[in-house]
């Protein structure tokens, strides 16, 4: 089953491990954990303990020395790589018909990486196992890539996808995406941009955390089509930009030059002053052109000011029809993504106007769990006010213009990022079933609770909603509050419980427990 659904079946492995100790299951289990946690040397020893304690020959070997080989790649150790890979391919006769499917993909695509010799591609054991086929057609494609064949890459890629989407395996679904789109990027830059924006929306349905190379390529499309999605994208990389690698630091750079900020003026610099100058003949053009005065034209472009405020920027973008360029210097650049976020906002107000009260409160709270940052709106008077007004949309857009931040809101309640409304589809899921007078309830237990007690519950709903329609074939066990809980959302018990396990620390289990006691 870890292999079927990879990361997905967190649930199970996070379960079976409170449960069973001191084996070597318990072991491999470990292992398979650390490794998705990002503890790549942890894992590395826990495979190389089972090693030492498995029997020559059995199973839990080369599943250990499958992991071994698996995570000694992500730590780019060459050296180990290929000792643990020889060894399997040296008792490949000798592994079980039955796990060879969980570790032969390993194997061939490390293979193909290393651009060593591997075993055949293909058996019909493997293709009965979408796991292990998704996994092999991905590294079969990325071979093709290397090789030039960019149109038997794309048909694989699509097998992967369709493939993966099916079981569902996300990990192999998104990777199969990102690839695509990457490759595809100078070729067809809107086809990519399409199927980057589909990435992205998978990634926040069924993950927490974010894979940069997601960020890094759509990133680049947008550059390469300088789409105004670019600012949505901004704002995503600096919620991440505590977690990015430092080889992702050039994302960060640029989205802080792009997204704007709440402040009134900028500093004047010579970069800015040449730039004005530059958009007219002369002086006096540029006052009339504007409605500047020419002698505070003059002042910004002699640098005799040290300060330009927004509005003026915000004139002189829009008098001369600039479009959105990174290579404009930083504050015409925010001045324009603050144009455009303007122009977004008000459409979204325009769209919930249309919505009943009762429909907008919904889709305020789906949006609210599903934010990244939400500095302002986390503070309880904030909430409930905002929530409040949603009565008179004409007082919810007065209190929400105010800030960056509650603009961005109100534009992800209607027109989000696709990352956003992955994380959207999923709370919708988790709460469909409950009506009006269960809403009002929730919201008004929701809004009593702490911030962190809010985003655990936050997450807890969209790992509900990413489980649906998914069944495992272990009996998930949990305390009563989550049974309860379950009841009050109108949803089947084991799909609360997956939510549930999804939390590693024990601790934090217990702390969800007693929120959800609030709930009876």
């Amino acid at each position: 089953m870890l292999n079927t659904y990879g990361v997905f079946a967190k649930p199970v492995l996070n379960y079976v491990l409170s449960t069973r100790k001191r084996s070597l299951l318990e072991t491999y289990l470990r292992t398979v954990s650390l490794f998705w946690k990002g503890r790549k040397e942890k894992a590395l020893e826990a495979a190389l303990r089972g090693l030492r304690k498995s029997r020559e020959g059995s199973y839990y070997k080369y599943l250990f020395l499958s992991q071994a080989l698996a995570v000694s790649n992500a730590l780019n150790d060459l050296e180990a790589v290929e000792n643990f890979r020889s060894e399997l391919l040296k008792n490949f006769h000798k592994i079980s018909p039955a796990i060879r499917p969980y570790i032969m993909p390993n194997v061939i695509n490390v293979s193909i990486l290393k651009n060593a010799s591997r075993p055949r591609y293909w058996s019909e054991m493997y293709g009965k196992d979408r796991t292990a086929l998704v996994f092999m057609l991905l590294a079969i494609a990325r071979e093709a890539v290397r090789n030039g064949d960019l149109s038997s890459a794309v048909t694989l890629y699509k097998n992967v996808y369709r493939t993966a989407s099916a079981i569902p395996h996300p990990s192999a679904l998104i990777a199969s995406l990102n690839d695509m789109a990457w490759y595809l990027r100078e070729r067809h830059a809107f086809l990519s941009k399409k199927i980057i924006d589909c990435a992205l929306f998978q990634a926040g349905f069924y993950r927490e955390s974010i894979q940069p190379y997601l960020l890094d390529t759509l990133f680049e499309v947008e550059k390469l089509l300088m789409t105004d999605d670019l600012i949505k994208t901004s704002r995503i990389i600096l919620a991440y930009r505590h977690v990015l690698h430092p080889r992702y630091s050039h994302l960060v750079t640029s989205a802080q030059r792009l997204l704007p900020e709440d402040g009134k003026v900028y500093s004047n610099s010579k970069e800015l002053s040449v730039y004005l100058k530059s958009l007219a003949p002369t002086t006096t053009e540029f006052s009339q052109k504007t409605g500047i005065a020419r002698d505070n034209a003059a002042r910004i472009f002699k640098l005799k000011t040290r300060i330009v405020r927004s509005e003026t920027l915000s004139r002189i973008v829009e008098t001369f029809s600039l479009p959105l360029k990174l290579s404009m210097p930083e504050p015409l650049l925010k001045e324009k993504a603050r144009i455009i976020l303007q122009k977004w906002f008000e459409r979204s107000i325009e769209e919930l106007s249309r919505l009943s009260f009762e429909e907008r409160q919904r889709v305020f709270l789906t949006t609210y769990i599903s934010q990244l940052e939400r500095d302002y709106l986390s503070r309880k008077d904030s909430f409930r006010r905002a929530f409040n007004l949603l009565v008179d949309i004409a007082s919810f857009r007065d209190f929400m213009s105010e800030r960056l931040e509650t603009k961005f809101f109100v534009i992800d309640m209607t027109k989000a990022h696709a990352l956003i409304k992955g994380r959207k589809i999923a709370v919708e899921k988790a709460l469909e079933n409950i009506g009006r007078k269960k809403t009002q309830q929730f919201v008004k237990i929701y809004a009593q609770l702490k911030e962190s007690n809010k985003r655990l519950l936050d997450r807890f709903l969209r790992n509900i909603g990413r489980y649906r329609g998914i069944s495992f074939p272990v009996r998930l066990k949990g305390p009563e509050e989550v049974r309860e809980f379950s009841n009050f959302l109108e949803l089947p018990v084991q799909l609360v419980l997956a939510a549930y396990w999804c939390e590693d620390d024990g601790r934090v289990r217990r702390t969800l427990s007693g929120i959800l006691k609030l709930f009876r």
